[in-house]
């Protein structure tokens, strides 16, 4: 007589052979296997976000923004201006309190603000300057020869470092500058938004002295970027007619364009140095974000992992690091730099300080050295323009660290002094009224 359990397990075995008991263990394995090679899979997905966000005071709203060879991040907002040394971490207020920034522009490690005058700093936003301009400031552009800006109403041109002003273009109250960019052989473009339509991009070829239509009419342009073929590429925030915003590209220089995207309300364009593009987007045109593209914006990729549901975009900046940041209510920065930056091999000072005075100067200008050890003796003294061109270079011999140099021929603009000897090189920067 077989007992009730010995009957209960010739029961399974009969029912469940050891084959299949085996077949069933090895698929409760391999469930278990998938379950946590998914977990392991959706960890490593948030590990490797293509963003992170960065923290802000409270109340941040970026306006606009700037990032130096040397990892220092400006950004404008309607409170003044926030630093941070250490690629858009730590952010503290610097000054400009009170002052709405429209614009902000780095041009060889000098930062440009732009809001009713222009202010520059020349020493990492410790000290602000003042060019007086003859309306509010909302878009500037800086090469070695003359300043332009742009705001509600045409473009004003200076080449004398804001000395003097001439308007250059002239719009009606409803137009407002957004975006100028140099294209190939020095061609400039401004991107323009007019309310009640027409209008779209200007184009000018002597300096920003004249300008001419350049199509997209009735386009809200908000942002220019060239890439390194000389190809224009424009942001529009929307239509007058149709409300439908998006990408376009000129490869003629503006004559002809042809639309990249649709029904996306563009903020922001940048291009890094791989020609890749991204186009930052407001919320409200959809889903907002980042879009990114890899082939002139034939096709365009959505990247915003680790920003969050529905980001809205007001600006992008590229660092001359690699990072991309983007800005809005929110500060975000690539988890990773976009890009590899290029060692350029310059010459690093020594450690050491030039102070000047006056500084800006319009006629002599009186330095002080100040490093461990003897000042004095003979230097070698030039003074650099923005572009790196030598403009004046002679022997001087420094009494106590002091010397004294004669600017009056100078043209008006930012300049560097640098003091090379056996011991090293040690430069700093004057502004030349």
């Amino acid at each position: 007589m077989v007992s009730y359990p010995a009957k209960f397990s010739m029961f399974v075995r009969f029912i469940y052979p050891p084959a299949i008991k085996q077949t069933i263990y090895l698929m409760k394995y391999k469930i278990l296997l998938f379950v946590f090679v998914g977990l392991l899979i959706a960890l490593n997905a948030k590990a490797q976000d293509f963003w992170e966000i960065l923290a802000v005071p409270e109340n941040f709203a970026g306006r606009s923004m700037a990032a130096n060879s040397s990892g220092w991040v400006f950004i404008g907002t309607n409170d003044g201006v926030y630093r941070s040394c250490e690629n858009g971490l730590n952010m503290s207020k610097i000054g400009l309190e009170n002052v709405i920034l429209g614009t902000f522009v780095d041009f060889n490690n000098y930062i440009f603000a732009g809001s009713g005058p222009i202010y520059f700093s020349i020493d990492n936003g410790e000290k602000w300057n003042e060019i007086i301009t003859p309306s509010d400031v909302n878009e500037i552009y800086v090469n070695d020869d003359f300043i332009l800006y742009g705001n509600w109403g045409g473009i004003y041109t200076s080449h004398d470092f804001g000395s003097t002003w001439d308007q250059s273009l002239l719009l009606d109250l409803s137009q407002v500058v957004n975006s100028i960019v140099e294209g190939e052989a020095g061609i400039l473009f401004a991107g323009i938004t007019a309310y009640f339509g027409n209008n779209g991009v200007y184009r000018s070829m002597d300096n920003g002295d004249t300008w001419e239509q350049a199509g997209l009419h009735n386009e809200y342009i908000s942002s220019l970027a060239v890439n390194s073929n000389g190809v224009l590429f424009a942001g529009s925030r929307g239509n007058y007619f149709t409300c439908l915003g998006g990408v376009f590209k000129s490869e003629d220089m503006g004559n002809t364009w042809i639309k990249l995207t649709e029904d996306i309300w563009v903020t922001s364009l940048v291009i890094d140095t791989n020609d890749i593009i991204y186009a930052g987007t407001e919320v409200n045109s959809g889903q907002g974000g980042i879009f990114r593209s890899a082939d002139n914006g034939q096709t365009w990729e959505y990247i915003c992992s680790g920003m969050g549901a529905y980001p809205s975009v007001e600006g992008l900046c590229l660092s001359p690091d690699g990072y991309l940041y983007a800005y809005d209510t929110k500060l975000y920065r690539t988890a990773e730099p976009v890009y590899t930056s290029v060692n350029d091999n310059r010459e690093v000072p020594a450690t050491g300080t030039i102070s000047f005075y006056p500084n800006p100067a319009t006629d002599q200008l009186t330095g002080r050295l100040t490093r461990k050890g003897n000042c004095d003796g003979k230097y070698s003294l030039s003074i650099v323009s923005m572009s790196g061109q030598v403009l004046m270079e002679e022997e001087i011999s420094l009494v106590s660290g002091m010397f004294t140099i004669p600017v009056t021929s100078l043209p008006a603009g930012l300049y560097v002094v640098r003091l090379t000897a056996n011991t090293g090189i040690f430069q700093a920067r004057f502004v030349k009224r």
